[in-house]
């Protein structure tokens, strides 16, 4: 199953728990320089729910693009679903994160950080014809998995809101970029601490 959105219109599906689960993650190494925290815990009948159910929702073409939600969560998930597309944007609305605060981040951003960067699993991003939709969700929760719609494909930007409030806005080009570069301006940081 490819990652990529197919077209405009799309309804985005959220499966899963945001629990903003920061430990171990990308976003605490990347952003934080730190290797640390609890990581994620694993949920072994969700994980059993998502191998049994996916097989069926693709033979059945119920879906058209899935992603799972890992190397920094949510908003690298989206973004990079919208990579490779001829610029497919995504518009999201995400609910808060379930989990605990986490103590490291700055006064009132942490429940943000958590939403849109904490890596629990099994959460999975998928995309559907809009006419599917509800019966992609009901299929989930029948299986024992959470789900939702969020939002859907179109335009040319990643925008993504947590609780109806907007947190991230930028370009799919801007995201692309950033995303391709980001080993590049790695190293170079990495070169100009060593000199």
């Amino acid at each position: 199953m490819d990652r990529r959105f197919r077209g405009e219109g799309r309804t985005v599906i959220l499966m899963g728990e945001q629990r903003g689960e920061l430990g171990g993650g990308e976003y605490l190494k990347t952003v934080h320089g730190l290797v640390r925290g609890v990581p994620p815990r694993v949920d072994l009948a969700r994980e059993r729910a998502v191998q049994q159910l996916f097989p069926a929702l693709v033979a059945e073409r119920l879906i058209e693009s899935a992603h799972d939600v890992s190397d920094g969560g949510l908003a690298v998930t989206l973004a990079e679903c919208c990579f490779d597309t001829d610029g497919i944007g995504v518009i999201v609305d995400l609910p808060a994160a379930t989990g605990e605060a986490w103590a490291g981040a700055a006064a009132g951003a942490a429940a943000d950080e958590q939403t849109l960067f904490g890596e629990s699993a099994p959460i999975i991003v998928v995309s559907t014809a809009a006419a599917q939709a509800d019966a992609v969700i009901a299929r989930a929760v029948a299986a024992g998995l959470p789900a939702r719609a969020i939002g859907r494909t179109g335009g040319t930007q990643i925008r993504i809101g947590i609780d109806g409030r907007e947190a991230l806005v930028l370009t799919v080009a801007e995201a692309e970029t950033a995303w391709g570069t980001a080993i590049e301006a790695r190293m170079t940081s990495r070169r100009a601490g060593a000199a």
